[in-house]
């Protein structure tokens, strides 16, 4: 596995005085080559996916983001794979899925709220949620941290 990533970041302050008031917007793009030597694997133990043969593929992707944080709270918005469709990566395996609805496309978003009091401590609760578009999973991660000064 070898490859190349490069990554640009914009970031609009909005602030005023000591207030954190920040939009970014992010992209990342790169390419991979992989590749899967089975020159080495017992052709007398038989499995179709085995060729016995030295393999190569690559693909090309991209992922995007965007986040707005001030001193209270936050919220970030990636999608990752947006253009990775493994079609024939190595050779005719079959997807349990319609070829044309291959994607590993996957969404992440959070939120978070920082919350100040009289005393030595903050808190901070948060939400992660994260969607594929592949398998329809969904999962939410539930956070809360507390802070000392």
């Amino acid at each position: 596995l070898s490859g190349l990533v490069g990554s640009e970041m914009c970031i609009r302050d909005r602030s005023k005085d000591d207030d954190i008031n920040q939009l970014s917007f992010g992209i990342s793009a790169g390419g991979i080559q992989n590749s899967l030597d089975q020159t080495s694997f017992d052709l007398y133990d038989y499995d179709p996916l085995i060729a016995g043969i030295k393999q190569s593929t690559g693909y090309f992707n991209v992922d995007a983001g965007m986040s707005y944080v001030t001193n209270k709270y936050y919220a970030h918005l990636t999608v990752k794979n947006l253009l990775f469709s493994p079609h024939n990566m190595y050779g005719d395996f079959e997807y349990s899925y319609p070829r044309d609805r291959t994607s590993f496309k996957r969404l992440v978003a959070s939120l978070g709220y920082v919350f100040y009091t009289e005393t030595p401590w903050s808190f901070e609760p948060s939400v992660l949620f994260q969607v594929s578009e592949l398998t329809k999973e969904k999962s939410i991660d539930t956070n809360f941290k507390a802070y000392y000064k």
